[in-house]
């Protein structure tokens, strides 16, 4: 196993333990606590034996051994492996220290006041366990060489021996364990500490990962949302292109063709077709399709039953749009032979003035293509084109009911003329000599000039009431002044039009004036016999009558 590999094992295991302090910073910076902990260790072993300060053999051999287990701790710690070195290094300094204990002066050698830091390097490398383990194993090691010394054990005597009594030697002990007591207290203090900032780096951590999961959450919402407006924006711009091209359609079955196949090409799909329903609302009869498959269902005038059968006939019938895919129970709709390879469907009425005029069938061969978000557009398109529709047929019925109106009023205008012209001819001839009424209704050969002639017709709403000819002997008659002859032809006709109504009008009113005059004069008395000469006289007066007669007899009297 490599260094890394065992680092990485090595690690998480000390993390668990709450009893060791350094695992609160991090894997490089423990790592380097514990090898400074262990070289200090191993560097104050190798003075001892260099300044000479161990004089026994024993006591170097023992030394020389700490130093190798020193340094093989070391080495594993570089690999990453730390519970050795924490293990070691408290436990050698310990050795060395009551080695020199024992080989020196006893509990007054100088080395004593080292016992403390023991305890120290213990909290520091192995938490509130290595304070305990150690203060316990330095204050015995203490309390065993003080009262060695103190009952005289040969081993241990020294120039102090027999020179402090038992007070001394108690209180030597049980301050280093008070040390001791106080290290342990502070390393648990710390540990606690640690633990909890262990647990605040934890929460910390946890918050972080909360947050970041929440900072991509919301990121992939905006990222889902502004996709999702970009393709309503797609879809909107198609929509009103499509609207605006269905707007100039000229009639209703330009209309339908156009939709359909623009609806097909500008949102991608498949097959779009447009049903109306029949007079009756009970069939929709297929009136436009885009794709050639849908041609052949043309050609065959196809259609459907307004029933919840289809889905035609579903939202013809609902007045609602419905989506259905080939899964499923919605798989029964997806029938048609013509349409076998289609896999998504959208049907959206077309409803005017809350009337469904017909269905706009929309479907693709990709599977789940259609989603409740696409319905508001489409439905505005078709509203759109329902209203387009009923507009286009109000137009169309517009347009025959004014040409009939035309066609009766020149019916009307011609059988007027004809019957005005009987009761007398209009005609006009200009000559050098100037203007003179024609004596018959066409020119007389003797009058007509040799040269280039054209004869116009003078046209009222489409009918002739009369001709214009016209010669000269320059050149022959150009088209341009052709039509410019005919265009004064036909202001020609809508002139004497206009001048026949208003002398229509005028007769009609000098009419009604003495209808009027005769009925104020007649009303001025009530005698019968001065009523009935009044008749007369302006009967007389006014049609210009030689003789006037007026009877009054009963109903039921016959005439002699």
């Amino acid at each position: 196993m490599s260094a890394e590999s065992t680092k990485n094992t090595e690690m998480p295991q000390e993390e668990t333990g709450t009893s060791v302090l350094l695992p609160s910073i991090s894997a490089d910076d423990s790592r380097q606590v514990v090898i400074i902990a262990a070289s200090l260790v191993l560097g104050t072993s190798l003075a001892a034996i260099v300044l000479n300060l161990v004089h026994t053999e024993h006591g170097k051999i023992i030394l020389s051994i700490a130093i190798a287990f020193v340094i093989a701790s070391m080495f594993l710690a570089y690999r990453g492996i730390l519970q050795p070195a924490r293990i070691v290094s408290p436990s050698v300094a310990f050795l060395v220290l009551t080695f020199f204990l024992v080989d020196g002066d006893g509990v007054h050698d100088a080395s004593i006041t080292a016992y403390a830091a023991v305890v120290v390097l213990g909290g520091l490398l192995l938490g509130e366990t290595g304070a305990l383990i150690f203060g316990g194993l330095t204050t015995l090691s203490l309390f065993a060489i003080v009262y060695a010394e103190y009952f005289g054990v040969a081993a241990l005597q020294t120039t102090y021996s027999g020179k402090f009594d038992l007070i001394d030697v108690n209180t030597i002990w049980f301050l280093h364990l008070a040390t001791s007591a106080i290290i342990y207290i502070l390393v648990r203090r710390l540990s606690r500490l640690v633990a909890e900032a262990r647990e605040g780096e934890k929460e910390f951590k946890r918050a972080n990962q909360d947050l970041s999961a929440l900072r991509d959450s919301l990121q992939l919402q905006v990222g889902n949302r502004t996709e999702s407006l970009e393709t309503q924006n797609i879809e909107l711009q198609a929509a009103s292109r499509v609207a605006n091209a269905i707007l100039v359609a000229p009639d209703i079955s330009e209309l339908l063709k156009t939709s359909a196949e623009l609806i097909a090409r500008e949102f991608g799909y498949d097959y779009a077709g447009i049903f109306l329903l029949n007079e009756k609302k009970d069939r929709a009869i297929l009136q436009s399709v885009s794709s050639e498959s849908g041609k052949k269902m043309l050609e065959e005038r196809y259609e459907l039953s307004a029933d919840e059968e289809s889905v035609v006939g579903f939202v013809s019938k609902n007045k609602r749009p419905r989506i259905v895919f080939n899964q499923g129970p919605d798989e029964i709709f997806f029938g048609n032979p013509y349409l076998s390879l289609m896999q998504s469907e959208m049907t959206l009425p077309l409803i005017s003035q809350d009337e469904v005029l017909g269905v706009l069938d929309i479907q693709t061969k990709e599977p789940y293509a259609f989603a409740q978000s696409d319905v508001a557009i489409f439905q505005a398109l078709a509203n759109q084109l329902a209203l387009t529709l009923q507009n286009t047929r109000l137009v169309e019925e517009a347009r025959i009911n004014l040409a009939e109106l035309e066609l009766v009023v020149a019916e009307q205008s011609v059988s007027v003329w004809s019957k005005h012209l009987e009761q007398k001819s209009y005609g006009f001839v200009y000559s050098p000599l100037g203007v003179k009424p024609l004596r018959t209704r066409r020119l007389d050969r003797e009058e007509r000039s040799s040269g280039a002639e054209a004869d116009v017709p003078i046209t009222l709403r489409g009918r002739k009431i009369g001709n214009i000819n016209v010669q000269r002997l320059s050149r022959q008659w150009t088209k341009k002044e052709k039509e410019l002859l005919q265009d004064v032809a036909t202001q020609i006709g809508l002139a004497v039009e206009n001048a026949r109504l208003l002398y229509e009008t005028r007769e009609q009113a000098n009419q009604e004036q003495l209808v009027s005059d005769v009925s104020t004069k007649l009303r001025e008395t009530l005698d019968i016999d001065t009523v009935l000469k009044t008749a007369i006289e302006e009967m007389k007066r006014t049609f210009n009558l030689r003789e006037v007669d007026i009877h009054l007899t009963p109903t039921d009297s016959t005439e002699s």
